[in-house]
């Protein structure tokens, strides 16, 4: 299928303009977001979906195995497992420094936990809604938008007491809780 074959939806286009928003602030991230994602991360997605249709929806892998002898194919596989392997550690541990990010002594990275958290409780209940209950799907969109926008709003807002137990994990709990 495409999918294996874009990835566009890695590390560069989320990883990357969160790192260049830290380090240099807002401008760079946002040419990062425009730039990087129009002319290369599309770019990369057109060949890698043209790709794919040559080979019919195969997967990389199978495609690999086409034009690469045995060995070298399955150095490949260990390369693509490491290189996805090294990806989800990589956003967890970004994730983690992000929940405990202080900046100019407000402890935002509780607030980003608990907006976490709380988006993933309504994106369960949402789901919960649309399948079980049979929610139409705009009758969704309008009932959990405005509760999506308080999440994003109330987030890092909430009091001191609500935030203290995401507050006092380290980054090395974060790792592992996420």
């Amino acid at each position: 299928m495409a999918q294996h074959f874009s990835a566009i939806a890695a590390a560069g286009p989320i990883v990357g303009p969160i790192i260049a928003c830290l380090w240099f602030g807002w401008l760079p991230a946002l040419l990062w977001v425009v730039i990087g994602a129009v002319f290369i991360g599309g770019a990369h997605d057109f060949f890698a979906l043209a790709a794919s249709i040559r080979h019919r929806g195969t997967s990389i892998g199978e495609v690999i195995k086409k034009y690469m002898p045995g060995r070298s194919y399955k150095f490949f596989l260990i390369f693509v497992w490491l290189a996805l392997e090294y990806v989800i550690i990589t956003f967890t541990d970004i994730t983690a420094h992000t929940f405990k990010t202080n900046i100019e002594g407000a402890a935002f990275g509780p607030g980003v936990a608990a907006s976490s958290v709380l988006y993933l409780i309504l994106a369960m209940i949402m789901g919960i809604a649309l399948y079980r209950g049979k929610l139409a799907l705009w009758k969704a969109t309008i009932i959990f938008l405005p509760f999506l926008l308080g999440i994003y709003w109330l987030g890092p807002r909430l009091p001191n007491q609500f935030l203290a137990p995401l507050s006092a994990l380290s980054v090395k709990q974060w790792d592992v809780l996420l």
